[in-house]
């Protein structure tokens, strides 16, 4: 009875969702407030504004529920900018009488926080070095007497970054665009035409398109923030949006490594199939191909029985991994796990490729056990989909990162950085399932991780909690629903 049940629920996620669910975003929540109408006499959309107003935490910051340091700060930053402005500008819009009070502990707060931010942090959210001084220079324009002199490191990382930005870069579609809000009049306004997708969104980011929008008022952004206010239902915005083939990659490569067959994959892997070109796949349109993306997407089209082109993972190649895109700041471990699910698919053909990751994983490897990532905030994440691809191929790393795994679970059957959650319960669970028949020990571990999913996954989960970093932290919440999905199944499918 079981089995019926979970297949049921893997089916539910096949079809691409017509409106993908996702965390709400202060920062790009705060871009869309300061939209006004043509005629500059109502906010565009009020409910932004509102959202901010009552999202504030208790400590004055504004972000994801996990406290993560250079989220809150720029979540913070954001939203009392936004806040600030609109009280200059337009008071009456503000609802009620404590919006002063709002961003003054909201400025208290970043006074506080920003000796706690430091240069180099692995899990610095993305694009910190280009928004955080912008939004210091609109600050500071507001009168604002923030601590900038304690993160003066970020205004030379962003010079440093400015710098290596080539003029032709503004003139195509590269992942600048997704933070095109931070480059200012730097942004030729006669390129941004080029550089909108269908869906009137640059970039994939609300942000980025609340900036191209002040320029060109194009009627298609408008039919987009409509659509990404419909996707958190809560009158703000996302960070992200769409992210269409993010989505269905994971999604499809979890139900692949635990077992749900081909022929129920196939019809919908069509869509993945059709979209890959010669120089491999992207998050969604309008936004450039990724080796994150591609690595992902290939093993899936393998599997379901699709043609499989390792070479478009060329162009990501260097002598020490692969990089996950141009112009990337820092290499990625998951990314390299990804592109290695990939080239193993021709072991012989790829030897020399797959030598170059595993020595680049092996590199990155903190106490010779586990793997941290730019992408997520824990350590489960990347380390959880590297055991099934190392396993049968480097076992060596595979038994010391499934060591670490069982290790790490918490009394209840849970796994979590701060307490346990079902999403890393989830990667975990997973990665002990791929190696459970060569490796029995791990069975107690995973009847008691499969105990605390059953009794804290409900038909109707709650919000996971924002582990994904992006500018600011997020939840893509399909793709954790997925991962605890494709667990179910392998279990009752083993079990």
């Amino acid at each position: 009875m079981l089995l019926p049940k979970t297949l049921s629920r893997v089916r539910q996620l096949l079809p691409e969702p017509k409106i993908t669910s996702i965390s709400t975003s202060a920062y790009d929540t705060a871009a869309l407030a300061g939209l006004r109408t043509p005629d500059g006499a109502e906010p565009l959309y009020p409910s932004t504004i509102d959202w901010l107003v009552s999202s504030q935490h208790n400590d004055g910051s504004w972000g994801a529920t996990i406290p993560a340091p250079h989220d809150r700060f720029v979540c913070t930053l954001a939203a009392v900018v936004a806040l600030a402005e609109i009280d200059r500008d337009h008071p009456a819009d503000l609802p009620g009488t404590g919006v002063r009070e709002i961003i003054d502990r909201g400025v208290r707060f970043l006074r506080q926080a920003a000796g706690s931010l430091r240069p180099d942090d692995p899990l610095e959210t993305i694009g910190f070095e280009l928004i955080v001084p912008t939004l210091l220079v609109r600050a500071a324009g507001l009168g604002m007497r923030l601590p900038a002199e304690q993160i003066s490191w970020v205004f030379d990382e962003h010079a440093n970054k400015m710098a290596k930005v080539p003029i032709q870069a503004f003139e195509r579609v590269t992942t600048l665009v997704h933070s095109l809000e931070t480059f200012g009049d730097r942004w030729p306004r006669s390129a941004l035409p080029g550089l909108q997708a269908p869906d009137g969104s640059f970039g994939c980011s609300p942000a980025a398109t609340a900036a191209a929008y002040q320029q060109l008022r194009s009627p298609a952004s408008l039919d987009y923030f409509n659509t990404v206010l419909r996707a958190t239902g809560s009158g703000g915005v996302p960070t992200v949006y769409p992210y269409r083939t993010f989505d269905d990659a994971w999604t499809f490569n979890a139900f692949m490594l635990c077992g749900v067959p081909a022929d129920q994959l196939r019809p919908h892997v069509a869509r993945l199939a059709a979209s890959i070109t010669g120089q491999g796949i992207g998050p969604s349109a309008g936004l450039p191909p990724d080796a994150d993306d591609t690595g992902m997407v290939l093993p899936v089209l393998g599997y379901c029985g699709f043609p499989v082109d390792l070479t478009v993972l060329s162009a990501f190649e260097t002598p020490h991994g692969y990089v996950t895109f141009e112009l990337e700041r820092g290499i990625s471990v998951s990314t390299n796990v990804h592109v290695l699910g990939a080239l193993v698919l021709d072991r012989a053909g790829m030897a020399g490729q797959i030598e170059i990751v595993l020595n680049h994983l092996r590199s990155m490897r903190l106490d010779n056990a586990y793997w941290v990532d730019k992408w997520h905030l824990s350590p489960l994440y990347p380390t959880g989909h590297a055991v099934p691809v190392l396993h049968g191929l480097d076992e060596q790393l595979c038994e010391a990162a499934v060591d670490w795994i069982l290790a790490t679970q918490h009394d209840d059957g849970s796994w979590g950085l701060a307490g346990g959650t079902l999403e890393e319960t989830g990667y975990a669970l997973v990665a002990l399932m791929t190696v459970a028949d060569a490796h029995a020990y791990v069975e107690p571990a995973l009847h008691k991780g499969m105990r605390f999913v059953h009794e804290h996954w409900q038909e109707t989960s709650p919000a996971h909690p924002e582990l994904w970093i992006g500018k600011v932290l997020y939840a893509p919440h399909r793709v954790v629903e997925a991962t605890l999905a494709a667990a179910c199944f392998w279990y009752a499918s083993h079990r």
